[in-house]
């Protein structure tokens, strides 16, 4: 197996550490690309598809993987000239666990290797950036608006390296207390909220099942809604956290839709695979077999 593996070289911690040192024992099977910076690794990915690769493996996390993918769809074809791979480096890993990669590198290149090429399901977002304009981007696995995407935007990496999934419910307090965001879309009906979220498999935030009805080849966008947040519900997603068992679903709105609408008052802030992008309105929409990946399995368990 010949591959291009993008990584971020800078990325500190004692994970990161061995997953280096990992990489570096690649070296006679892949080619290795290390990113300089934020989008670096679209850039990167964008070479390596003009230069011929046919196979791209996102060594990081879910915004390694939003950068590899927007990197592909730069190109001309590129979601047809190449499958995606997916070594998870990162804290949450959501695309990596909802292929059901191994979370132990050394297994997981070995799933690559011998895994199977599927064609799942892509997404897509129209919205505008910090400039007010509008732009388009494709993500792997999940979409927020509202208080979900102002926790994103408030994080503390400090914080995230020593806690990893937990500091995001610190940011969703400090969110909580300093903004009033208010969301609207369909959910079959009209709603108003505080928190929009949009997945193309089961899971968010790691391995929480708040999408029990989502799958990557659905063909539709799985939808949630919750309308109001409480410190109550903060510490239930607390809960949620350390349990691994998504304990909110009887206080959210759901719908599927290939295609739905996003809007707010003033600035609310959008995140594609946890990465925060850009502010509504926006329009999300789903990409029926649009993206080939290697995995072992079968997707989605």
């Amino acid at each position: 197996m010949r591959a291009c593996v993008i990584f971020n070289p800078a990325a500190r911690g004692d994970k990161a550490r061995r997953g280096r040192r990992f990489l570096e024992t690649l070296g006679s099977v892949a080619l290795l690309r290390p990113t300089t910076g934020p989008g670096s690794a679209r850039a990167l990915t964008r070479e390596a598809l003009e230069a011929g690769e046919t196979l791209v493996i996102a060594a990081g996390g879910d915004g390694t993987v939003y950068e590899v993918l927007n990197g592909m769809a730069d190109v001309p074809g590129g979601f047809a000239r190449a499958v995606l791979g997916v070594l998870p480096m990162g804290t949450a890993n959501v695309f990596a666990r909802e292929l059901g990669m191994p979370k132990d590198l050394a297994r997981a290149w070995q799933a690559l290797a011998q895994g199977k090429e599927r064609t799942i399901d892509g997404c897509r977002a129209r919205f505008r950036d910090s400039e007010g304009r509008e732009v388009t981007a494709h993500f792997a696995i999940v979409a927020g608006a509202g208080l979900d995407a102002r926790a994103v935007e408030c994080v503390d990496l400090r914080w995230k390296r020593r806690v990893g999934k937990l500091a995001y419910v610190v940011a969703a307090l400090k969110a909580l207390v300093a903004f009033r965001d208010e969301v609207r879309s369909d959910l079959g009906g009209p709603f108003r909220g505080r928190v929009l979220l949009a997945g193309n498999g089961r899971r968010y935030a790691g391995d929480l099942a708040v999408f029990e009805d989502g799958s990557l080849e659905s063909g539709q966008l799985h939808l949630r809604g919750v309308e109001t947040v409480s410190l109550g519900i903060l510490a239930r997603c607390l809960a949620s956290f350390v349990s691994g068992r998504w304990l909110l679903n009887d206080r959210m709105r759901s719908a599927t839709a290939t295609r739905v609408r996003w809007e707010g008052e003033g600035r609310v802030p959008l995140q594609l695979d946890g990465e925060w992008v850009g502010y509504l309105p926006a329009e999300l929409e789903i990409l029926p077999g649009s993206l080939r990946v290697l995995g072992p399995g079968e997707v989605g368990k």
